[in-house]
């Protein structure tokens, strides 16, 4: 019994100071394959690709590695309006108006850590923006029963910095789910917000077997723990815009207008992926765990931990992670101005493809 009521207060702690769990603030965290800020002079094409393995044709545009450029360690996102041939899979061509300069990795990973820093131009007026929408999103379908498989950290309408995130997840046995109504132009959700998107903000999300939250600079925006999380495929994280607006629903019923000013630039200071550290078959036995030292702790996810007699300093930030039990015995401080929570973590290894 009493492991079960400290279990229940590490939920309880948790779900409290969840906007907490970030690389930042959280040291089971680690970089992952995927770590990019920019610093050369033009896009790694190690890391990234520009366009996806079925098409060089996105939407209405082409997708064209001279639509990006990198400068004073920033990627620089492009959408131009020219005149273009893009071509799919299987050589057909196709003529389009518009060329973009998106980049998708060259990996697929199932669950993590995705973080992106960027910004949009400013607003104007009268805009000069309609009809253009970014994301940061990652993608897979048809593999292992699974039809579609996405991920939405944000999707934002470029005319008034409306944010929107989601997750999408339907499989042959007749499993749909989305987070929000996948229908951007006429469904309001409570989570969806309008935001000064024309400064650097960082984008982020948390994707394990059994939860996954979406962030804002640090401070939770959503979060679900759907069934079939783990039925997620792996997928690729991609940076990029939706050209041209056609109106369509799911990029918010928006066309483009005799305003609309070409080119138009998403601006990337840096894009990350991280990874739990796993150590799931150790336990802090209650002899390690007396008068336990935080600041040699290895920080990693363990089989459980049981606690006693020991505090922190007031600039702590720890978050023990365990797929069992955290038990707290004897004297145990938090003073003003730490942090501390208990994270329940199923024991998961990253994979990367």
């Amino acid at each position: 019994m009493k492991k079960l009521l400290i279990l229940l207060f590490c939920l309880y702690w948790s779900n409290y100071l969840l906007n907490a769990q970030t690389p930042e603030n959280d040291k089971n965290w680690e970089l992952s394959s995927l770590n990019d800020d920019f610093l050369g002079s033009t896009v790694n094409t190690t890391l990234w690709n520009h366009r996806p393995d079925w098409s060089s044709c996105l939407n209405g545009a082409c997708a064209t590695p001279d639509s990006r450029s990198v400068d004073n360690s920033i990627l620089n996102i492009i959408a131009k309006e020219q005149s273009c041939t893009c071509y799919d899979w299987d050589g057909t061509p196709h003529n389009k108006d518009y060329t973009i300069g998106d980049i998708i990795s060259k990996q697929y990973f199932k669950y993590g850590y995705f973080e992106v820093k960027c910004k949009l131009p400013p607003l104007t007026t009268p805009t000069s923006s309609k009809g253009f929408s970014i994301a940061f999103w990652m993608f897979s379908a048809n593999h292992d029963g699974v039809t579609h498989s996405e991920i939405d950290i944000f999707e934002i309408d470029c005319e008034n910095h409306f944010h929107t995130a989601n997750l999408h997840y339907k499989d042959n046995s007749g499993n749909e789910y989305h987070l929000r109504n996948p229908d951007l132009a006429s469904w309001n959700d409570p989570h969806d917000f309008f935001g000064d998107f024309s400064i650097y903000r960082t984008f982020s999300c948390e994707w394990s077997p059994n939860i996954f939250n979406v962030y804002v600079d640090g401070e939770l925006i959503n979060s679900t723990n759907y069934e079939n999380l783990d039925k997620l495929l792996p997928m690729q994280p991609w940076i990029g815009m939706m050209v041209p607006a056609d109106g369509s629903p799911n990029q918010f019923g928006k066309t483009y207008d005799s305003n609309t000013a070409f080119p138009y630039e998403l601006s990337v200071d840096f894009a990350k992926v991280y990874k739990l550290k796993m150590d799931c078959t150790d336990e802090i036995t209650p002899a390690e765990g007396n008068g336990f030292n935080f600041s040699t702790f290895d920080y990693k996810v363990k089989k459980s931990f049981t606690i006693s007699n020991t505090s922190l300093s007031s600039s702590d930030k720890v978050t023990l992670r365990a797929t069992d039990f955290v038990q707290l015995n004897g004297d145990f401080e938090v003073p003003y101005g730490a942090e501390f929570c208990i994270f329940p973590t199923e024991c998961h290894q990253q994979i990367i493809q």
